[in-house]
């Protein structure tokens, strides 16, 4: 009896316990609730003191079990999507490099060494940024093994040679002294650092970023680098252009097209500059120098003497290009020829080839649309002929030239050359434009050499 009053009163007291909990359980979970400020979403707004609804379920939950007289922790501030958008538009962003895309295309081709170069340089440039932001020293043997994965091609000292003298600005090249251990001799390598032009750098960069080569450094390097060698190619074409027969004088920034006879891949290699030496090896200022060093070693061999006194006395090789080679042979050809008549021929050529470097390449474009309306014009005029109408379709039309036309041109195309038709025959080619269709309506009374003549006078005006 004893032992069942005991289990009875521990039951009662088990209760008990369990209601306390439960109601201050529910009393928290109320005030949570409040303090979210569930009940109307305008007072959550309002009041400045109520907690916002945390945005996972495991922050929620942490919310509703704590205690009230804990203070919440400050929310963050609240940024506006359309803000955080505007701050980095994309427009922003396409302003800002838009002077990297401004420069217009040209038709002067690179001969092939110089395109080599610049791929070289491309690739020198991309593995020593890439180590110069790593704040590391660059060696030439560290730097080669990339590049030559990276380009599958060779890189020696005589590319660092030719990119100091094309670019001098690029890089920056030293002799370390390499750590070497007691009693060894001291031994020195070549190392590169980039030369970066702050003026050139972004003016919205941060300071941090100022002494990185950031990409809009590493395309404005590259574009130095090929407007140098665009340059060199310019003044040797220039030289070209002297050794012809009457010889010409042209503006090098105005050329847009290399001379027929100039052969670009045979202009000479680019001259290559004194990398540092180590201090310990012997400096060689003239080729007489090399000539007497190279003597000396091998002066027991009276073959070898003999051999770099020939070298010395050969005269320095000068620049000549096949059309100055050519000079006597047309003299002699043209023998029994009047003088006047020659220079007449040859100003007249001189002249047409001036205008032909120097033209601009949209008016050549442009001249070579005009060229086809001739033939477009004497299809059109067949097909209205052949159809014994006056009016057609403009698309019927364009698909009869599309299949007529001798060259394979795109539907763009077509319509393009179409509309220049009309453009420079306005009388004879009308538009009708007739519940959303396009008709096109010719004048058969008027012939076809006028329309000729009309296209032949906007040849000549380009």
């Amino acid at each position: 009896m004893k032992r069942f009053m005991n289990s009875a009163i521990f039951y009662e007291y088990y209760l008990w316990t369990f209601r306390q909990l439960t109601t201050l359980q529910s009393e928290r979970n109320y005030t949570a609730i409040k303090l979210i400020g569930l009940t109307s979403p305008t007072k959550r707004l309002k009041d400045p003191d109520c907690i916002k609804v945390p945005s996972s379920p495991s922050l929620l939950h942490r919310s509703i079990l704590m205690s009230p007289g804990k203070t919440q922790g400050t929310p963050l501030p609240y940024v506006s999507p359309r803000k955080l958008f505007t701050e980095a538009s994309p427009t922003k962003s396409f302003e800002r490099y838009s002077h990297l895309s401004s420069k217009e295309k040209s038709s002067l081709v690179l001969p092939y060494k110089y395109r080599t170069l610049a791929e070289t340089f491309r690739a020198i440039d991309a593995v020593v940024s890439m180590m110069f932001n790593r704040n590391e020293t660059i060696f030439f043997s560290k730097l080669k093994i990339s590049v030559q994965q990276m380009s599958k091609k060779n890189l020696t000292e005589t590319h660092l040679s030719q990119i100091l003298t094309i670019y001098p600005t690029a890089f920056e090249f030293k002799q370390e002294k390499l750590r070497q251990g007691p009693g060894q001799a001291p031994k020195y390598e070549l190392s590169i650092k980039p030369l970066l032009d702050k003026t050139n750098g972004d003016s919205c960069e941060e300071k941090s970023e100022s002494s990185l080569m950031t990409p809009s450094i590493i395309l404005e390097r590259r574009r130095k680098m090929y407007d140098a060698l665009l340059n060199l190619t310019k003044d040797h074409h220039q030289e070209f252009l002297k050794t012809l027969d009457p010889p010409m004088s042209l503006d090098k920034n105005k050329v847009t097209r290399w001379h027929p006879e100039f052969e670009v891949d045979s202009v000479p290699d680019i001259v290559p500059s004194l990398l540092p030496l180590p201090p310990n090896l012997e400096k060689f200022s003239t080729a007489k120098d090399v000539l007497n060093k190279a003597r000396d070693i091998f002066m027991c061999n009276p073959r070898m003497a003999s051999a770099l006194e020939k070298n010395s006395s050969l005269p320095q090789a000068q620049y000549t290009t096949p059309a100055a080679a050519s000079i006597p042979a047309l003299t002699s050809a043209l023998k029994g020829i009047p003088k006047s008549l020659l220079e007449k021929v040859r100003a007249k050529q001189a002249a047409k080839a001036a205008s032909m470097l120097t033209r601009n390449p949209e008016a050549v474009k442009r001249r070579i649309e005009y060229s086809r309306l001739r033939e477009i014009a004497r299809i059109v005029r067949n097909t209205f002929i052949a159809e014994k109408k006056t009016v057609l379709p403009k698309s019927l039309l364009l698909d009869k030239l599309s299949s007529s036309y001798r060259e394979i041109l795109t539907p763009n195309d077509m319509t393009h050359h179409l509309d220049l038709l009309m453009e420079s025959s306005p009388d004879w080619i009308t538009t009708i434009n007739n519940r959303g269709e396009i008709y096109l309506k010719i004048l058969r009374e008027l012939d076809l050499s006028v329309i000729h003549e009309n296209i032949d006078k906007l040849i000549n005006q380009i």
